[in-house]
């Protein structure tokens, strides 16, 4: 946990990063889902709203990873606007949620 950078931001209070990544792990599954249903009905703003929170948890766990995917994710519904590409747009989804458990589980304390 220590060498998180979520934990140094936080002055080293160990209880208070614990309860953050654990708030993410809970709210993570939401947000994937409200995303996924936003591109089903391809309500852009909602799916702009939907990544633009999972940015702020990628970047509170400082996973560059993630926010790259979420920077793709995001070209690629502009770019699907004129063809859309929705099998795609799914698995970058799911490959997101994916890199996103494993970063967490990553971040938990031993």
């Amino acid at each position: 946990m220590q060498q998180i950078p979520l934990y140094h931001r936080l002055d080293g209070n160990l209880q208070l990063a614990q309860k953050l990544i654990q708030r993410f792990s809970t709210s993570l599954p939401i947000l994937i889902v409200r995303l996924t249903l936003a591109l089903k009905v391809e309500d852009i703003p909602r799916a702009r709203s939907q990544i633009a929170m999972l940015k702020e948890v990628a970047s509170a766990l400082a996973a560059q990873e993630i926010i790259n995917e979420l920077n793709a994710l995001e070209a690629h519904i502009d770019d699907s606007l004129t063809t859309p590409t929705p099998g795609c747009v799914y698995y970058c989804v799911e490959h997101i949620a994916t890199t996103f458990n494993q970063h967490i589980e990553a971040c938990r304390p031993a």
